[in-house]
This record gives structure tokens, C-alpha cells and sequence, in this order.
């Protein structure tokens, strides 16, 4: 389990996550999986393409 922190980069994070699973991968015993579930790196851009799309709307109407 991966928590980021508060004021972090939760995309660096997830980036440093993925590169260290990367490393420690190759030497892992073939019994011991890991579960690459990082869906915040998906999550992140819509979250934020929601948003400006929301501003805009919010612009447009207080503008009227």
C-alpha cells in the first residue's frame, strides 16, 4: 500500500513507486506477487480536465 503525503506530487510518487517495483521485481521469490493497481495516475488528469471543465462553465455563466 502506497499513501502519499499531504503537499506531495502524488504522480512523482506513483513514478517512484513503479521505477523501485521495477528494480526489486527481478529478486522477488516467484511466489511473491505484486499488484500494480495505481489507478491515481489515471484518476489525476480526469480529475483535473473535470475541473477546468467546470471552471470554464462557471466563468461563462457568472460572465452572462
Amino acid at each position: 500500500m502506497v499513501i502519499v503525503r499531504h503537499g506531495e506530487n502524488a504522480r512523482a510518487v506513483i513514478e517512484r513507486v513503479r521505477e523501485r517495483l521495477r528494480e526489486v521485481e527481478p529478486r522477488s521469490p516467484r511466489a511473491c506477487a505484486s499488484v500494480h493497481d495505481l489507478r491515481p495516475s489515471d484518476l489525476i488528469p480526469r480529475a483535473i480536465d473535470t475541473l477546468k471543465h467546470e471552471l470554464v462553465l462557471q466563468m461563462v455563466i457568472v460572465s452572462s
